[in-house]
């Protein structure tokens, strides 16, 4: 008895096929595609959160590491400079005389803060829509921005320009809005200011910081619990662009807003002056993150136990 010819897949004996292989094979029915596609289609959604979920928390440990490189820098800078901290306001460039590679800036002496800084900043050129001031659009040209970098004093001590830029920085059509200068800020509390020169009241919120504001590193208390720098994730231009970060003393509006950077915009990246870094997520991120959301509101009862007493006793160390 001989044994049957094992048939190939897709060809059925039962058939009595004559007709040559090929001819014989079935193809998928619609409703089989359907079932195939839903399945993918369902895969996809299940992995799609993992996988942002794991690219925001990849991005959140390259801005760690960023602050981590820049706040070495920082102390390094203090130590070599006979305990002084590097001045942590942004000192207004303007163009140079040479507009082409490798262009060309020049500190503004005329300035609110005439003396060099950690890093440098444009000079504002006319306002806003919202009557804010702007930055002129020389500044956005891709050759300038790295010259703002450099020019800055911290970049001896953090020589590589991406350091100072957060993988999250908000990028959109609105150039207020895009990772051009520098995605971190000083808090204010650490030589923040021009001593002496900023002509405000002493009663008033300005005037109350300055009791605050420290200069030397050996003057900086629990330097553990002080917030040195945030990643405000690019030129914020809701927190006075690249200026120094701190909410209000002495008032119950904010002055600048939490910045909602990383993991689905739920909170950012800090360093302090004892050198280690950390990740806060805000209780009202999404209060913050939404684009009406304005410094000058008042701060609720809730944020007055949350995020803005921690924001309070980072910067200034009041609770």
């Amino acid at each position: 008895m001989g044994l049957k010819p094992i048939m190939p897949f897709g060809v059925s004996n039962r058939h009595n096929c004559k007709k040559s292989y090929f001819s014989c094979l079935h193809g998928f029915t619609l409703v089989e595609l359907l079932v195939v596609i839903s399945v993918i289609a369902m895969l996809l959604a299940i992995m799609l959160p993992a996988m942002n979920k794991a690219r925001d928390t990849g991005k959140k440990i390259v801005c760690m590491s960023n602050q981590k490189q820049l706040i070495v820098g920082w102390i390094n800078y203090s130590v070599q400079n006979d305990g002084k901290l590097v001045p942590g306001y942004t000192t207004r460039c303007i163009w140079g005389s040479v507009k082409t590679p490798p262009y060309e800036i020049k500190w503004d002496i005329t300035s609110w803060h005439p003396e060099k800084s950690w890093v440098a900043v444009p000079r504002f050129e006319g306002t806003d829509s919202d009557g804010e001031p702007k930055f002129g659009n020389w500044a956005y040209r891709p050759g300038y921005q790295d010259r703002f970098i450099i020019a800055g004093l911290l970049f001896p001590y953090v020589q590589q320009t991406d350091v100072y830029r957060c993988p999250s920085s908000i990028v959109t059509g609105n150039p207020q809005t895009q990772n051009n200068f520098c995605s971190y800020a000083v808090s204010s509390i650490m030589n923040g200011y021009c001593q002496g020169k900023d002509p405000v009241p002493a009663g008033s919120e300005y005037g109350v910081r300055r009791k605050y504001i420290v200069t030397k590193m050996a003057d900086i208390r629990t330097p553990g619990e002080r917030l040195a720098m945030i990643c405000q994730g690019g030129v914020a231009a809701r927190n006075n662009r690249v200026e120094c970060f701190s909410v209000n003393i002495g008032t119950t509006a904010w002055s600048d807003i939490p910045p909602t950077v990383h993991m689905g915009r739920t909170g950012t990246s800090m360093s302090y002056a004892d050198g280690h870094t950390a990740y806060n997520k805000w209780n009202n991120s999404k209060k913050y993150s939404a684009p009406t959301f304005s410094p000058r509101e008042a701060v609720t009862v809730e944020e007055r136990k949350t995020d803005f007493a921690f924001l309070r006793y980072a910067c200034w160390g009041i609770k």
